[in-house]
């Protein structure tokens, strides 16, 4: 009859122990590592799932995209810049008596009504081809201070006056580079007409319009601000650009018309004393 030694069952049992748990630790690494394996699989393939989306589709949706390092972001790629659209519209009407020619044939002197909508010489010159260039103001957007530059072109057209630009420049002071080379979409078009005022004879209105629409890729550090803000900020700029120029004409076009009528009433007067 074999007989064991009390301490070698001991030992036995003790490194038949430590085999077992060693083996549980073995598959627990095993199993561990598999779990990463798998979990990084699946989560390779939500995030190219997620990042399927075609360029152009991106680019098209590039505003409604959240802003990188937001809280809105979620895992998605980077996006540089953040496409935003400023715009304002104004309308004005002024009712006045025709004076002795009529307001249509005023509105056919383009320049008379760009000094009254720019009464500012020093900032309104002529460039040729019914192209006015006008140097506004400086305006500042959040932090960074610019002098916009616009060519405007003024003309007659279907009995009204007519203005459009698709030209800005911003002349910027002090900023980085990103600002130098920014791409911007731009357009400024109005109308203005003379209609009649009811049925009262000989009293007429000024009917005008216009429209300012600027949108443009902002760069960092702006692309993380919200939308809301961005374009709060334009749209005050857009409204006390356009302010500025209701002011003027409402201020001084009646006057102008009077005085353009005088003038030409005047000049009538001494051609005709010197044909008698």
């Amino acid at each position: 009859m074999a007989i064991t030694c009390p301490a070698r069952l001991s030992f036995c049992r003790t490194e038949t122990l430590s085999n077992a748990v060693c083996s549980q630790k073995q598959r627990s690494r095993v199993c561990s590592k598999s779990i990463c394996i798998n979990s990084s699989v699946r989560g390779a393939a939500l995030f190219a799932s997620k990042n399927s989306v075609s360029t152009a589709k991106l680019k098209v949706k590039r505003s409604s995209c959240p802003a990188y390092g937001s809280r809105q972001s979620y895992g998605m790629p980077v996006i540089q810049n953040q496409m935003v659209k400023f715009q304002s519209n104004r309308t004005v009407s002024l009712p006045f008596a025709e004076g002795t020619s009529p307001a249509l044939e005023y509105l056919k002197e383009p320049e008379r009504v760009v000094r009254v909508t720019f009464p500012d010489s020093a900032r309104i010159n002529y460039i040729g081809d019914s192209v006015w260039r006008s140097r506004l103001k400086p305006i500042t957007f959040i932090s960074v201070t610019a002098t916009p530059i616009c060519d405007i072109m003024v003309y007659n057209e279907d009995d009204a006056l007519r203005i459009f630009s698709d030209k800005l420049h911003l002349d910027f002071t002090g900023v980085p580079d990103q600002f130098k080379n920014l791409y911007i979409d731009f357009q400024l078009k109005g109308s203005l007409r003379v209609n009649k005022q009811g049925s009262k004879v000989g009293r007429v209105k000024f009917d005008g319009t216009v429209s300012l629409v600027l949108g443009t890729d902002l760069p960092m550090p702006f692309s993380f601000l919200p939308e809301a803000l961005l374009t709060g900020a334009g749209d005050s700029i857009l409204n006390t650009i356009l302010g500025a120029m209701e002011s003027a004409l409402v201020k001084g076009i009646i006057d102008d018309y009077h005085s353009w009528c005088r003038v030409k009433s005047e000049g009538e007067m001494v051609t005709a004393k010197r044909s008698k």
